[in-house]
């Protein structure tokens, strides 16, 4: 790789990291008490976030038209289909909003948590957590071990997180160098999104170094999801459309979330008969 590929690649990952979802929100008109209808929230959100970042926010908008609210009941969906909290927001937006219209309009909610479907965050505490513990596991699938997130100052584990929330790419790779691991790397962390029976599944695929160097997406997809017309079916990375022919090592290194994990959303899935 010549030193001009690695400024572009590297250019890719920074307008990644800049990138930004427009949310309109309202609140379910069964949940109004009031004689008014509320106006929409409008809120930009970085694609690496998380939506329970917002629940401050939105429960101040909307608390004057609700009777009574556990905070820990605030839950979110889009089209009648629970948004699960714990995937980043660009990866909700790529499998939910098939359209891509903007901004992206979502239902939330104060009551009636579905339980069977996602479990509960009392606050930002609870995302810091799961992010920590998703960042565990994609260096456990790559390095066998989780020594150096466990030895994270809570004033990193702290930079960290605000780095996320504020899209602030060079607050995150200087947090990293204190958690990147020594040793030969033994997975790559993939997941694969996509909605089966109006529920979004989230398979884990981690593949070996020699593996992911002899794929292009379009071939991995094909032997994963061998019954699945991948020609024609909707294939999005971090909110792009990438060619079936892109090297997958190259959208591991540009396109990775900052949990390490690659999310390759499908929609649109094709079954082959």
């Amino acid at each position: 790789m010549t030193n001009t590929d690695i400024i572009r690649d590297s250019e890719v990952r920074r307008q990644i990291w800049k990138g930004a979802i427009p949310l309109l929100i309202n609140i379910s008109s069964h949940e109004i008490t009031s004689l008014q209808t509320p106006y929409p929230f409008y809120v930009m959100i970085p694609r690496q976030s998380y939506l329970p970042t917002l629940g401050e926010s939105v429960r101040n908008h909307f608390v004057d038209y609700v009777s009574t609210f556990n905070k820990s009941d605030l839950w979110f969906e889009c089209q009648g289909e629970v948004l699960k909290w714990n995937l980043p927001v660009g990866v909700l937006f790529d499998v939910h909003n098939t359209s891509h219209n903007l901004p992206w309009s979502i239902t939330v909610h104060f009551n009636a948590f579905p339980t069977d479907k996602i479990y509960k965050c009392l606050s930002e505490s609870d995302v810091i957590w799961t992010y920590l513990n998703t960042l565990k596991e994609a260096m456990y699938l790559q390095y066998n071990n989780v020594n150096s997130i466990m030895m994270l100052s809570k004033n990193d584990q702290t930079k960290l997180w605000e780095a996320i929330k504020d899209n602030k790419l060079n607050d995150y790779d200087e947090t990293k160098e204190q958690f990147k691991a020594d040793g030969t790397l033994k997975l790559h962390p993939i997941r694969i999104v996509y909605e089966l029976n109006k529920e979004v599944k989230n398979e884990l695929v981690p593949l070996s170094d020699e593996e992911v160097k002899a794929e292009t997406l379009g071939s991995f997809l094909q032997k994963v999801k061998p019954n699945r017309d991948v020609e024609r079916t909707n294939v999005v990375v971090q909110g792009i459309k990438p060619s079936l022919e892109t090297p997958l090592d190259w959208l591991i290194d540009a396109c990775s979330h900052p949990d390490q994990f690659l999310y390759i959303c499908l929609t649109n899935v094709i079954n082959l008969n």
